[in-house]
């Protein structure tokens, strides 16, 4: 809400509820009316888990102001226009917890019925080599007066015993809805540990099977990532429409077309990351291109320090070496210092509408109901109260986001505690 001078103008109102964390069970959504002086509620978003934590549904529904339901077909209540429409979407799992089936209704016909407009159907295929599996997707569409179905995608997975992905072959139909083409293929290869060392991409482009990016990694005994190879598709293509590989695994054409894009090294102290170097292929040899450094005190952790927005380092840095290649193959170099203050300077005031911080010390000028939420810069909630005025001097030296609600409305300022 926003204060025009003589009283409060609602603008926009969201209220959410959780099944877990991250997993979102309940938005609504909430218009200002004018001439009563309230809000309504005109759209809700529901979703629904099973045990496992998997979405089993999701509803959404609209409220239609001249009907007075909630059956949608009715003009957009937010800013990109259209109709909104009431839906409703569910989702089957085998026993395994693998979908198998999605299908999507929507409400029609002033809110008498609901139309099936789409569905995807997942066949499972277990047993296979080392303990891999596979599946078949094939998704239909149900359009125009008579809901007519239509073949629309098709997509084959394949797994390995870890339940990793290692290929994937998407299918679509075409233009004119005469049949269905060969769209794109991925396939990835992974370490004994799970580490991501083989990813490759390939469209279809002309009729034929295009690389397009295609990336290999290797890792520490820490699981991180020391060395990267890029390569990107020549463009040209090498197999002729409808003979795709479809076939998981690396086969001897996998390696046809590509060329060598860039080549990336990594290195490591105390577990972070410290150095990042990049070389590019100038068509015969890796050549020094680009990279940075950086030099930490690692008795001082973040923790200690009062940073600037968008630090994200867990030590105070020292230095930061940035590298750019020579011509030699060798690296140039400009050092950034960084250099700190032994005080807090500056922001020991801060002024927002009604509220004011100064001193350590938040007060509201204004108001009957308060609920104060202050917010380190982790996004840690380490304070709540409720009173027009608190004394905020016991929370350690450093700068936090305070959300204030005052009657309804929301304000939201920074401070730095001296």
């Amino acid at each position: 809400m926003s204060w025009n001078g003589a009283e409060w103008i609602g603008e926009s109102k969201e209220d959410y509820t959780w099944y877990a964390k991250d997993q979102l069970s309940y938005k609504g959504m909430w218009r200002w009316l004018d001439d009563s002086k309230e809000w309504q509620l005109v759209d809700i978003f529901f979703q629904e888990f099973n045990q496992a934590g998997q979405c089993t549904a999701q509803r959404r529904k609209f409220w239609n102001d001249d009907r007075k339901d909630w059956g949608g077909e009715y003009e957009s209540w937010g800013p990109l226009g259209g109709i909104c429409v009431t839906y409703d979407a569910i989702i089957t799992y085998d026993e395994l917890g693998r979908a198998i089936l999605q299908q999507h209704k929507e409400c029609c016909n002033d809110s008498t019925e609901w139309v099936l407009k789409s569905e995807m159907i997942t066949e499972w295929t277990d047993g296979l080599e080392n303990g891999d599996y596979e599946s078949e997707m094939n998704a239909y569409l149900y359009i125009g007066d008579t809901n007519e179905k239509i073949w629309n995608q098709q997509e084959f997975e394949r797994y390995n015993a870890k339940g990793l992905r290692t290929w994937l072959f998407n299918r679509m139909q075409s233009l004119d809805g005469t049949e269905m083409n060969d769209n794109y293929e991925e396939k990835y290869a992974f370490d004994e540990r799970g580490n991501l060392t083989y990813s490759a991409v390939w469209d279809w482009k002309d009729g034929k099977r295009t690389p397009t990016i295609e990336e290999k990694n290797t890792y520490d005994a820490n699981d991180s990532i020391i060395e990267s190879y890029y390569r990107q598709g020549k463009g040209n293509g090498s197999i002729p429409f409808g003979t795709s590989q479809k076939v998981a695994g690396y086969e001897e054409q996998d390696d046809k077309d590509w060329e060598n894009t860039s080549h990336f090294t990594y290195a490591y102290k105390n577990g972070v990351r410290t150095e990042k170097l990049k070389w590019k292929w100038n068509g015969t040899e890796w050549v020094a291109d680009s990279g940075s450094e950086v030099e930490y005190d690692w008795n001082v952790p973040t923790s200690e320090l009062i940073t600037m927005d968008g630090y994200l380092d867990p030590y105070k840095i020292d230095f930061i070496f940035n590298y750019i290649g020579n011509g030699a193959n060798d690296w140039l170099a400009k050092t950034d210092t960084y250099y700190y203050t032994d005080k807090l300077t500056g922001m020991q005031k801060v002024v927002s509408g009604n509220i004011t911080f100064d001193n350590n010390v938040l007060k509201i000028n204004e108001g009957d109901e308060f609920e104060n939420r202050v917010y380190d810069m982790t996004g840690k909630l380490v304070y709540a109260g409720h009173q027009s005025e608190e004394n905020l001097s016991h929370l350690s030296t450093g700068i936090y986001i305070v959300n204030s609600c005052i009657d309804g409305a929301s304000f939201t300022l920074k401070i730095a505690i001296r």
